[in-house]
Formats: structure tokens, sequence, C-alpha cells
């Protein structure tokens, strides 16, 4: 800021206040009083340098006053008003992928602004009884391309770039060590219930330079959207696939049904021909799997059958318990190969 005496007399008594005004909140930035400035000759200037982080968006207005008294008395006050806005520099969006009691969280981050972004660093800060491990691998030593500019990561206007979280219970891991198979599962099960419930997964912190090399920082909140799917109170997964899967040869895999409720259940497997694609399910529809305690499983084998080869998503199986149905119609995907030519 600077103030200029542009009269041909002294003035006296000058104040200078400054202000900057947020969509939210008004902060003083400077106030010098009278006996900082007792007189301010004709013709000269004095400078200020006022340093303020932003930290909204939005419209900020920077209002700068100045009190004086003439050299005939009269009191006088100027006042000027400088309107910014503060755009968002980064658009944020996530996607959450819960399996069994880890979290993957896929976070991408797009320049929003007109001009290139330089990346300096990304982290994610997790929220209370969270642990994180960053799943993603640094740009080589050797790295050549030119979107790596002396370590910084250059982002063009409009285009992203995605970053993998492995989130879990920090109860998770003490749960491990447990020797007892129930009471690790039902550990295993309180975690992903836990995991499912949760709203706010943590918070991004980026870390970027402009085109003139200014250096910023930035937090923003990852949350997670509830669903339908999200609030079951069944899961089904399949485990124990065979290293090699032959097109039109059976093969077994084991099939886990859990209860992550607070009752016992007494479901029913039923198998859906219609949304099975290249493998099918092999077995009675109907059969009764009986009593399953609160935060209990159940293992059963599952028999399949690979009509094509290629990647083939196994799908199909349903769950009915008191009058609901669960569908899981993309429990795991297979590589399937062509039958040997003897």
């Amino acid at each position: 800021l600077s103030i200029h005496n542009i009269s041909h007399f002294d003035v006296t008594n000058v104040t200078v206040k400054a202000e900057i005004q947020t969509p939210s909140a008004r902060h003083t930035l400077l106030e010098e009083t009278p006996l900082q400035i007792p007189s301010f000759v004709a013709g000269k200037a004095k400078d200020y340098i006022v340093q303020y982080t932003v930290a909204e968006f939005g419209m900020h207005v920077l209002v700068c006053t100045s009190n004086y008294t003439r050299y005939d008395g009269e009191k006088k006050m100027l006042r000027k008003y400088y309107k910014f806005q503060v755009e968002k520099p980064f658009t944020i969006k996530n996607r959450n992928f819960l399996l069994e009691d880890q979290l993957f969280c896929e976070v991408q981050i797009l320049n929003s602004m007109k001009a290139p972004l330089y990346l300096s660093s990304v982290s994610f800060c997790p929220a209370s009884k969270l642990q994180v491990v960053d799943l993603n691998l640094p740009p080589e030593e050797k790295e050549t391309s030119e979107l790596f500019v002396s370590g910084l990561f250059c982002m063009n206007s409009g285009n992203s770039r995605s970053y993998i979280y492995r989130l879990s219970s920090t109860a998770s891991s003490s749960s491990s060590s447990s020797s007892s198979s129930s009471s690790s599962f039902s550990s295993s099960s309180t975690n992903v219930m836990f995991l499912r419930n949760l709203e706010r997964l943590g918070a991004v912190e980026i870390e970027w330079r402009s085109t003139l090399g200014e250096k910023a920082k930035q937090s923003f909140d990852i949350l997670q959207k509830k669903n339908v799917e999200s609030q079951r109170d069944l899961e089904v997964s399949l485990s124990q696939v065979p290293e090699v899967v032959v097109a039109e040869t059976p093969f077994t895999l084991e099939c886990t049904i859990s209860n992550l409720s607070k009752t016992a259940i007494s479901p029913r497997l039923l198998f859906v021909k219609s949304k099975m694609t290249g493998v099918m399910i092999n077995g009675l529809s109907g059969q009764s799997l009986g009593a399953i305690p609160p935060y209990s499983a159940k293992k059963i084998p599952l028999n399949l059958f690979p009509l094509l080869p290629g990647v083939q998503k196994i799908s199909g199986v349903r769950i009915e318990n008191q009058g609901q149905k669960y569908d899981f119609d993309d429990l795991l995907q297979v590589f399937v190969e062509n039958p040997r030519v003897d």
C-alpha cells in the first residue's frame, strides 16, 4: 500500500488502516495511529507491505482508510475499496472402494484455473481412528517428461491427476495379531461397519506454485457418499482362486457369507442365471445356509463352469433374508484360458 500527500500543505494526525473483508469475516491487516504519523509532509509518500493468507473462496474486498487533519484544522477521511475474486484453483473428486476391512480412496485433482499450476506436494491426512498408506509411487529420478520441472508436476488448465490411498481402522492392526479366528472375524466385521459409516475420511493437502513462482497451500476435505449398498448387513466374498482357470473346465472357489448385523440371520443362497455371463454357477439355487450369528460368517464351496476365455466376471449371486434380496453382480474377475489342444 502506498499513501501519497498530493496537496501543497502538510497534514497532521494521520491514521492508516487496511482491512480485508472475506465472505465470512473482516480482518485487520494494518493500523497506524496519529502517534506513529504525527505529520505528513506535502508531496511525500509512505509505503506499507501487508500480508494475508487467503483461506476462503469468493469475493474479497480490501478496504483502505486514512484519517487526517488539514492545515486549517478541518478533519478529513479518505476510503478506497479494492475488490477481487478468489477462485478455486482445483476441483477435487473422490471415489471410494471398500475391500474387506480396507477402504481404497481415489482422489482426482483437476486444475480449474486458466493458467498452469505446478504441484509440489500432495498428502492425505486421515481422520481420527484412521491410518493411511500412500500407494502413489513418486516419479523416477530419470523422469524426462516435460511435465516435471525441478521436481514440480506441471498441470495445464483442465488437466487432472489421480492419487490412491489405502485407509483402514487403527483398531484393525491390533486385531490382526489375535489368535482366535472367531474374534478376528468379529473385529474385522466391526472395522468394516466403521469404515462404511464414516462421512469424513480426512483431508488432502496440496502445495503448489503459480506460473510466477508464488507458493500456495490448500486443504480439501474428503467425504464418503452414502449409498444403499454401503448399508448392507450382508457381505459375500470369494477366495482361493486357482492359479489356472481353463474354459469348459469346472473349478471351485470358497464363498464366504458374512453377517455384519447385530442379530442372527438365516439366509438362503440363490443363483440368478440371467446375470451370469462368461462363468456359470453350478449348484442348487435356493438352498438354506442355516443360522449365522451376529458378526460371524459361513463358508461354502461354490462350483463354477467357465464358458468363454478372457477376463470374465463372476456374478449372479443373490442372498435372501427375511424377504430382502441382496444381489452381488461383480464379486470377482478371473482370467480364463483357452482349452489346451493336445
